[in-house]
């Protein structure tokens, strides 16, 4: 009969029970909303350099490309959320070998889907750049930036696994300095490819893989360490872990493909009404939506371990203090952030675009839908709050739910009937409008779910006393 596993660390003595909330709140959420702040300003210089040395065109053919990029992501961001999900709940209970298990299981199970995906966009990319939309004007820039940047995605992926493992592991600030190492690498490649040897939209693939590649080199040193508690080393492939960390990071990956298809959407809808003027005004605007949404990604994920542990540690109170300063923080960020886009948007989508008078058309089109959009800040930091809340304690239906609300389901209804009223500007309002109403149906679910977890955890405890 084999041993039953002891814990390794006590839960009294792990700094994730024993600190004060404040302080773990503040030591992994604003590192993690930095770090994604720089996953941002990354795609920032992309648009800058390739807006100003390649042209609109060249940023809208990347901007078609979007979705492909998206799934990568959104295939890692499930298993890794998932995955940082099991290996916190785990070590919250002493069981550090399923911790293990969860991290090789993953990572075995996203280089494998990722080497198959791979070649097949590599093979069908003319196929896929014109399923995306690309007309003739675009298709080379699109295509060009596909086939340069698909290699790159198995060293993407180990990327965010490494950041999700080392926020797990209560080392946000190494994850920290890794990822900004690579946005100032990214940053120096685009100078070197894009500015100095006009190498359009395949230098900016090529910046971008190469950071990539450096990032996912540091991360695999730590992944791998033969000293830690939670180690791909001493962990096991099993495929039931594999189901349930694809189960417990669906929302935060439903929220990335949700991502891409909007993206799609919205580029399909403005070809029609505005062509490439319009696509290109909104991958400049987008680009805006982007930074600002990682910052609530970021503060939100970057707790998630913590909520996870004391969940699993059966701590609720602490958890539900997480969620009032996560959604406090997040709301308050989001005022600065509406503020910012409505009163200096001018200036930030010039960033954009150089000063021809081919561009002054796109910019006035831009800048008009952007202050329509910042509208969506002042909601969808507590969105984000909420969802990652239920990620952080295994309930991904109600993740889902309010997921695929706020990024698709409510975004797809808006960009095909507010247009019919307000012309263009209904497009730009799909996505405030969206943000609104996700807000009401996740406060009334948020109450709901939280009492039925509160009365779960008194009836345990008092079954644990009694017994």
């Amino acid at each position: 009969m084999m041993k039953q596993e002891q814990p390794i660390q006590k839960q009294e003595e792990n700094p994730f029970i024993k600190r004060n909330i404040g302080y773990l709140f503040y030591k992994f959420g604003i590192p993690s909303a930095v770090c994604m702040l720089f996953v941002g300003l990354q795609t920032i210089v992309d648009g800058f350099f390739v807006g100003n040395y390649a042209g609109a065109n060249a940023m809208a053919g990347i901007s078609l490309v979007v979705p492909i990029y998206t799934l990568i992501t959104a295939i890692v961001v499930i298993m890794g959320v998932g995955c940082q999900t099991v290996m916190g709940i785990s070590s919250g209970q002493g069981n550090y070998q399923r911790a293990s298990d969860a991290l090789r299981s993953s990572l075995v199970f996203l280089m494998a889907l990722a080497f198959c995906l791979v070649s097949l966009f590599l093979i069908f990319s003319s196929e896929l750049v014109t399923l995306l939309g690309a007309n003739a004007l675009l298709f080379p820039y699109s295509k060009d930036y596909l086939t340069t940047l698909s290699p790159f995605f198995p060293l993407l992926i180990l990327l965010f696994m490494g950041d999700y493992y080392l926020k797990s592991r209560g080392k946000p600030m190494l994850g920290l300095c890794i990822v900004g190492s690579m946005v100032l690498l990214n940053i120096l490649l685009d100078y070197l490819l894009i500015a100095r040897l006009a190498l359009g939209v395949r230098g900016a693939a090529l910046a971008t893989g190469l950071s990539f590649s450096a990032g996912a080199l540091c991360s695999i040193i730590y992944m791998f360490r033969a000293n830690s508690k939670v180690t791909v080393r001493k962990g096991k492939f099993k495929w039931s872990l594999v189901g349930q960390m694809l189960y417990n990071g669906s929302s935060e990956g439903v929220a990335e493909l949700s991502a891409g298809i909007t993206v799609f959407l919205f580029n399909r809808a403005l070809m029609s009404y505005a062509g490439a003027s319009g696509v290109a005004a909104f991958t400049a605007i987008n680009y805006l939506l982007y930074i600002g949404i990682l910052i609530f990604v970021g503060m939100s994920d970057g707790i998630i371990p913590v909520i996870s542990y004391n969940y699993g540690a059966s701590r609720m109170k602490r958890v539900l203090r997480l969620l009032r300063m996560n959604v406090v923080v997040n709301f308050i960020l989001g005022i600065i952030i509406f503020g910012a886009i409505y009163i200096a948007g001018s200036n930030l989508i010039s960033l954009f675009f150089d000063s021809s008078e081919e561009s002054a058309s796109t910019i006035a089109l831009a800048v008009n839908g952007a202050k329509f959009c910042a509208f969506a800040f002042l909601f969808n930091g507590t969105n984000i709050a909420i969802s990652s809340f239920f990620t952080a304690m295994g309930d991904a239906k109600s993740s889902i739910m309010i997921s695929a609300m706020r990024g698709l389901i409510f975004v797809a209804i808006g960009i095909y009937i507010y247009p019919l009223w307000l012309g263009i500007d209904g497009i730009w309002l799909a996505i405030p409008i969206a943000e609104l109403l996700t807000l009401a149906f996740g406060t009334f679910w948020l109450r709901h779910e939280t009492k039925l977890k509160r009365l779960k955890e008194h009836v345990k405890n008092n079954t644990n006393i009694h017994s």
